[in-house]
């Protein structure tokens, strides 16, 4: 079912920096207001609004990006815009907005690509795009239908099975200034209407708005328009349908056919009873849908079946327990009721899964997650009822369990069919649920689905197949795992290294647990710590059972174990959930390696890190198991016994080599900063454990937001967010009222200082903004306490790199270490501007921290403004000018975000 349903509406009628190519379009705004009083009208779309008119990008992007992260995974989200579409020479497809300039397009518009990382991390299921574009004669129609093909695939390589995507796009040439939206109109004509209800169900879904679009809008507008979609359309609910149907005559004529009716449940007659009896505003505004259901099943438009299937989706399934508390069984306490009576179920046989009491999922085996929970994106801890609902034969479903399972009054064993659409076509069951028998009374179900026919069986039993062998494998090797690696040194030093680097976090989940190895050392260095463990493999999970229980008496309360597949069990948590993260070993064997370190990323809380290592493309497993062996028989470990363990373990691996994904070094760190953390080169380990893995430890930056952050013009329901620039490697904005920008220079490039200054004096003038350099000390000021303090108070600070720069002697031992050591421990921004050819990216510094040690910091790692390759002195008045705006607009975006509007 929906919780809640949001419209981010984008409207921009001005483009004042690029006029000359991309005219106003007054009418948007006016588009903007009728889509939202139609989808704000409880009566039809009853959705909350976001109306984002005439802003900046950023401000724009923060928006959407704020939304996506908020929403559940039963919410549903619609974004439109409505604005000029260009296209760049990679074929990115870029979104005009006030601030936009064409001559830096990539950071003054919303790149729509950047759409899709947002799409890799929500928990939004259902999400709905339109795009109402405008292009200039420099646009050619069949290269704008070409990247936007491009960007919905990309989208789609985002969206993960379970979820349901549409993409609706409209574009047309601007040939005057009082163009008004087409699409606007034939979709606003649609829904108050009813035309677009195709099946005259009460709600209009994704997909029959965007069948009655395409139709009406080819016909009466003649403009092109593509709809793209993945997953079921018909989860996502536009609108409700208005009609004016609910009247006397109506209600009494549904109620005579409900009294001489028998072809229902009691229990849906007095739902339908109930709903007659209300009066008629409380029927329109709670229960249209199911109203017009019922009128048009009293006249014989739609057959039973038919009814139940839509009257389900309105009014609720009744199933036992739906209503219960969405955990009835403590995440934390799962574990200990799947071990005590998990025994009638066994991992490798058909799709089976466990219910506890409340009819809420416990766990699965590996063939039922492969099949059917992880293509509909279900979870342990929620209602069996969200995979009743994607079933074919939904309807008989609910219907007999509404009959069969009465209160308190449970069969010992119940048989039914089942149906359900997947990727192998359609595939039927045999459902056999048991109760299992235990000495409390508890009821717990144990239920199996036979598989009785499937379409496409050969391609569905080949990838059973192998996802069974995978979960075997894992299952023999553990039973090697701690024999031989607990014996083999480099392992040993590996754990100990990796948990050294999580540091004294007091919440602590180790990913891909495995036998629990990390999690022992993370207790025992921190008998206090809470440690939460993840993993999927039962065999593994045993293992690491028994080590926690020989532990101390702490561990039994301050250890939690979770079963489950690594993204969805994640999903379970919060947002900032925990202060520190683990994986060893493991980051290879994820499917998607970068949507698993985003969901990492959004549990740890602000400040925490993520230590992990992986192998990668030059790990030599022949060279890995040569060390184990000596090291092994150095010992005197290496007898028969041990040798054929070895020997199994070996063999392990090259069974699972198809299953194994290599990435190189690079990637290995490419996927964190991806995710959105920092990672210092200090803070990376090549060739860690015998050569074979490379170990990273990501920071997730925080963020301080100030408390009387200005809310933006034209933006509901604000929530204070600030979200790091990608030009800058999500470096953490430290923030304050006055951006105080901090310019380091020698004093032989004075003439390029003032020159700088100059350029940039007219964003300071409301005082928002203050510039500031040595130059500005006052003759007998004490000068090394006034530089001192103005670099405390800094958010940016400009460095005019210069041979003279790198020269002087105040620079390197006073400045640029309190710069760089600012920038990795509070946030401060750094902008190097070349000046002239110089050893920029050879040189370091070192900051003598009295805490930790010297720091060591290069002027490399930071993102210059400008090009390397074309200092400013090799430029042109003209061209220095572009680098001195990029500079310019980068303070004044700061400055927007410290709330300075």
């Amino acid at each position: 079912m929906v919780n809640r349903k949001t419209a981010i509406l984008i409207g921009n009628t001005e483009f004042p920096k690029s006029h000359e190519e991309l005219c106003p379009l007054p009418a948007s705004e006016e588009d903007i207001n009728k889509l939202d009083c139609m989808f704000t009208d409880p009566t039809l779309g009853g959705a909350e609004s976001l109306r984002l008119i005439d802003l900046p990008h950023y401000q724009i992007s923060t928006e959407i990006n704020r939304v996506f992260r908020e929403a559940d995974r039963d919410d549903q989200v619609m974004l439109y815009y409505s604005g000029h579409a260009k296209p760049d020479i990679d074929q990115q497809l870029y979104l005009a907005t006030v601030d936009t300039d064409l001559k830096l397009l990539m950071t003054t518009s919303i790149c729509a690509g950047n759409l899709a990382n947002l799409l890799r991390g929500t928990l939004c299921r259902r999400i709905s795009i339109i795009f109402d574009l405008y292009y200039s004669s420099s646009v050619t129609e069949s290269d704008l239908k070409s990247v936007i093909s491009g960007f919905f695939e990309n989208l789609k390589s985002s969206i993960r099975e379970g979820y349901s995507l549409s993409l609706i796009v409209t574009y047309q040439s601007v040939k005057s200034e009082s163009n008004t939206s087409d699409l606007v109109k034939t979709i606003i004509e649609g829904i108050e209407s009813g035309a677009a209800d195709a099946n005259l169900d009460g709600s209009i879904t994704t997909d029959e708005l965007s069948g009655y679009v395409k139709k009406e809008f080819s016909i009466n507008a003649g403009k092109p328009i593509v709809c793209y979609h993945f997953g079921s359309q018909n989860s996502f609910i536009f609108s409700k349908s208005k009609g004016q149907f609910i009247t006397e005559k109506t209600i009494e004529k549904i109620k005579q056919r409900l009294k001489n009716s028998h072809d229902f449940d009691k229990q849906i007659i007095l739902g339908a009873e109930s709903i007659l009896e209300k009066n008629q505003s409380e029927i329109e505004k709670y229960h249209q849908s199911a109203f017009k259901l019922l009128k048009e099943w009293s006249e014989d438009t739609v057959s039973n079946k038919e009814f139940l299937t839509q009257w389900y989706q309105y009014e609720g399934t009744l199933l036992p327990e739906t209503e219960s508390p969405k955990q009835s069984t403590a995440l934390r306490e799962r574990w200990d009721i799947i071990r005590n009576y998990r025994g009638t179920m066994q991992d490798l046989i058909g799709p089976t899964y466990i219910l506890d009491q409340n009819f809420q999922f416990l766990d699965w085996n590996p063939m039922f997650d492969e099949l059917i929970a992880k293509p509909l994106g279900l979870m342990r801890g929620r209602h069996v009822e969200d995979f009743i609902l994607e079933l074919d034969n939904k309807s008989e479903v609910i219907a007999r369990s509404n009959r069969i399972f009465k209160q308190n009054i449970y069969p010992i064993v119940d048989l039914e069919p089942l149906i359900l659409k997947t990727k192998y076509g359609k595939v039927e069951f045999k459902k056999i649920a048991s109760r299992i028998p235990n000495d409390k009374d508890i009821n717990l179900w144990s239920v199996n689905l036979n598989i009785v026919n499937a379409e496409n069986s050969v391609l569905m039993w080949r990838d059973l197949r192998k996802r069974i062998k995978r979960d075997v494998n894992w299952s023999l090797y553990a039973k090697a795992y701690d024999q031989v690696l607990l014996n083999f040194d480099s392992y040993n030093e590996l754990v100990c290294e990796m948990v050294a680097k999580v540091g004294d976090a007091k919440n602590v989940v180790d990913l891909a647990s495995g036998t629990g190895n990390n999690t022992v050392e993370l207790f025992n260095r921190d008998l206090n710590r809470t440690v939460w463990a993840l993993e999927y493999n039962q065999e593994m999970l045993e293992y690491m059972w028994d080590k926690i229980a020989r532990l101390n008496a702490n561990a039994i309360n301050n250890v939690n174990i979770v079963k489950g597949d690594l993204i969805l069990s994640l999903r379970e948590f919060d947002n900032d959930f925990f202060d520190g993260a683990i994986m060893m070993n493991a980051l290879y064997a994820m499917e998607d390696r970068a949507r698993c370190l985003s969901e990492i990323y959004r549990v740890l809380k602000p400040g925490s890190v993520l230590v992990y290592s992986s192998s990668t493309k030059d790990t030599d497993i022949e060279h890995l198991f040569m060390k184990i062996r000596e090291n092994l028989n150095e010992k005197g470990l290496l007898d028969n016994s041990m040798e054929a363990i070895v020997s199994g373990a070996y063999d392990r691996h090259l069974e699972m080599l198809d299953a194994i994904l290599y990435d190189s070094h690079d990637d290995l760190i490419n996927y964190a900063r991806a995710a959105g953390f920092t990672v210092d080169k200090k803070d990376i380990v090549k060739g860690a454990y015998e050569g074979a893995v490379t170990i990273v430890k990501a920071k997730k930056q925080k963020a301080i937001i100030p408390n009387d952050y200005i809310r933006p013009k034209n933006v509901k329901n604000y929530q204070e967010d600030i979200i790091s620039d990608n030009a800058l490697e999500q470096q953490t904005l430290n923030i304050d009222k006055v951006t105080n920008v901090f310019i380091s220079y020698a004093h032989e490039d004075k003439v390029w200082c003032e020159k700088l200054k100059r350029y940039i004096q007219p964003i300071t003038k409301d005082g928002d903004i203050k510039i500031w350099s040595d130059h500005d000390i006052e003759y007998g000021d004490r000068w090394r306490d006034i530089i001192k303090n103005k670099l405390e108070e800094s958010s940016l600070a400009l460095l005019l790199i210069s041979v003279e720069f790198l020269n002087s002697e105040f620079i390197a031992n006073n400045e640029l270490p309190a710069l760089l050591h600012a920038a990795n421990s509070k946030g401060l921004l750094i902008i190097p501007i070349i000046l002239e050819r110089c050893l920029y990216n050879m040189i370091s510094f070192k900051y003598p921290d009295p805490v930790d040690g010297p720091e060591e910091f290069k002027l490399s790692d930071f993102q210059t403004a400008g090009s390397l390759t074309k200092p400013l002195d090799t430029l042109d008045q003209p061209k220095q000018n572009v680098v001195f705006d990029e500079i310019a607009r980068k303070i004044k975006s700061l400055s927007v975000q410290n709330g300075n509007l």
